[in-house]
């Protein structure tokens, strides 16, 4: 086991050994590469731009008595 320069972080572990224990891993482990059926990957289309909404006009007052207390 190497450990870096500052002593607080580890630089290189040699024969790593794993022990049973009774807390699983949340990582479980990855097969060999030699196991693994690769596929290409696909050139999506890009994202086209949302569309611009129209303007339709001024929404209506939603309180009409609201409106006329503030202007009156």
């Amino acid at each position: 086991m190497a450990v870096e320069a500052d002593g607080r972080r580890l630089r290189d572990v040699g024969e790593p050994r794993l022990f049973a224990t009774d807390h699983a891993s949340p990582q479980p482990f990855l097969p060999e590469l030699a196991e693994v059926e690769w596929r290409h990957a696909l050139l999506l289309a890009p994202y086209r731009p949302r569309a611009k909404r129209r303007h339709d006009g001024e929404q209506a007052p939603l309180f009409p008595i609201l409106r006329d207390a503030a202007t009156g």
